[in-house]
């Protein structure tokens, strides 16, 4: 029920009270945002340390993956009975793009961009993974994979995908021009991954 923001040199943490549960998190320098249950994006100033505004996105289900893109983009994810990844301007507040990516009664699970936030891929309950293209709201591949992806890294090149997968599997997908490959990773027990200069699985 609270964020801690810490800045350097980390030794004076500022909780920040949040109104309910979040069901997914992400921030930027200025701003938190936290998912909810009730389908709502909860907006917080860090600075400030206090509540600011509440963007109602779904009615049908909770805010499922959160991913916060360089300019004025928020991608939010929803549950299985709403299903869709949608493009809000935070600075306008408004949804500029709807998308289903995945096939219809699955949910989003996950959300990574590569480096420059030109590419963004959603993972669902459907097994699949889901490029997107955030400037036009479009769908530009999808892929299966052998189980539910629950969380998704990208390569800083954007060439590869780190997946961690709901029976704590984990791979790497790799793009090419003749399409994609999955390989298995060996790992067992894995919930989380990050990919910056090392590839790294939590």
């Amino acid at each position: 029920r609270a964020v801690m923001r810490v800045q350097p040199p980390y030794q004076a943490p500022r909780p920040i009270a949040l109104r309910a549960p979040p069901t997914a998190f992400a921030a930027d320098e200025a701003y938190a945002f936290a998912g909810t249950q009730s389908g709502a994006v909860e907006v917080y100033d860090l600075a400030a340390g206090r509540h600011i505004t509440t963007y109602t996105l779904s009615s049908d289900d909770r805010i499922t993956a959160l991913l916060r893109l360089a300019g004025p983009t928020l991608v939010v994810g929803t549950g299985a009975l709403d299903g869709r990844v949608l493009f809000v301007d935070v600075v306008d507040a408004k949804v500029v793009h709807r998308v289903s990516p995945h096939d219809e009664a699955f949910g989003v699970t996950c959300l990574a961009s590569d480096a420059r936030g030109r590419i963004v891929a959603s993972g669902g309950d459907d097994g699949r993974i889901a490029l997107l293209d955030p400037a036009k709201g479009r769908i530009l591949a999808k892929l299966r994979v052998v189980e539910t992806p629950t969380a998704i890294a990208f390569e800083p090149s954007g060439r590869r995908l780190a997946c961690v997968f709901a029976d704590g599997t984990a791979a790497i997908v790799t793009f090419s021009q003749k399409g994609a490959t999955v390989s298995d990773l060996g790992l067992r027990g894995a919930t989380h991954v990050a990919w910056g200069e090392s590839l790294v699985f939590g």
